[in-house]
């Protein structure tokens, strides 16, 4: 069996879900995948950077010899750093932790 697991789960849910498969599924066998590094193996590439773009969420991870380097941005700082450039009819909606800090650089500078 092939399970496929995001780079950022802990140890705990690992060993959780290799329990469950071993105890409640009967698999002979088991291995757990990182998703970028199934990824980048699909492709033929031991290293890359895999770009997941999601509905809700999005992430970029580099591989390194089919291992994940480490996760370099998630979620809303893709978010920001794909479209913060952009300047067109769309506005991007940032995370409330930057819209505080970016009110007080404004405030800071307009003084």
């Amino acid at each position: 069996m092939l399970l496929a697991e995001p780079p950022h789960v802990t140890r705990a849910h690992r060993e959780k879900a290799v329990q469950l498969m071993f105890e409640t599924q009967n698999v002979p066998a088991l291995f757990l995948g990182k998703n970028p590094v199934l990824t980048a193996f699909a492709s033929g590439k031991a290293t890359s950077l895999v770009v997941d773009l999601g509905g809700q969420v999005g992430a970029t991870t580099p591989t390194l010899s089919n291992r994940v380097a480490r996760s370099s941005c998630r979620g809303s700082e893709c978010t920001v750093s794909l479209c913060g450039p952009y300047e067109g009819p769309y506005e991007v909606q940032r995370p409330p932790r930057e819209r505080a800090a970016a009110a007080v650089e404004a405030e800071a500078t307009a003084c």
